[in-house]
């Protein structure tokens, strides 16, 4: 996601662009790193335990024993998202179905998912702040709501469809 657009703003970081790049990700990126070198970290321990006794994993064990750890990491996962700091909006989306999330084989970060998930794109609050837009108001609906991602996505009626 953090690379959308590269050739465009590429030559014109600061060190408010950079923050504001990592802050779309940081928490889920965070979670991510946390959970992978462990079930790593494991794996290795348990093959290296098992080359001590003199026994050799076939790679059907050392699959089941990687899947296991993956189950493990995913338990704690869910834990640590039901009290969650930050991206709140992202992580009430993504909780309910990490676990499908993580294990499907399809799907690409696109143009429209990008700018939802950074809530950078064509909403009134972000065009607002560029100075894009005089008011951060939504242009398609008549609530008076200001134009965010969550607002398009669960209030206005005009994308119901």
């Amino acid at each position: 996601m953090a690379l959308y657009g590269a050739p465009v703003w590429a030559n014109r970081q600061t060190a408010r662009n950079v923050a504001l790049l990592r802050q779309a990700q940081r928490v889920l990126a965070v979670r991510a790193i946390r959970g992978y070198p462990r079930v790593l970290a494991s794996l290795y321990q348990w093959r290296k335990e098992a080359l001590e006794r003199g026994a050799r994993p076939a790679p059907q064990e050392t699959e089941a024993c990687r899947s296991e750890l993956r189950d493990v990491t995913m338990v704690v996962w869910k834990e640590r998202l039901r009290h969650p700091s930050a991206g709140l909006a992202t992580i009430e989306a993504v909780r309910p179905i990490l676990q499908d999330w993580t294990k499907r084989r399809h799907g690409t970060l696109t143009f429209r998912l990008t700018q939802v998930l950074s809530g950078h794109g064509c909403f009134g609050r972000y065009l607002c702040r560029l100075s894009r837009e005089p008011t951060s108001g939504c242009h398609h609906c008549d609530t008076g709501d200001e134009d965010t991602a969550l607002h398009t996505l669960q209030v206005c009626p005009a994308w119901t469809e």
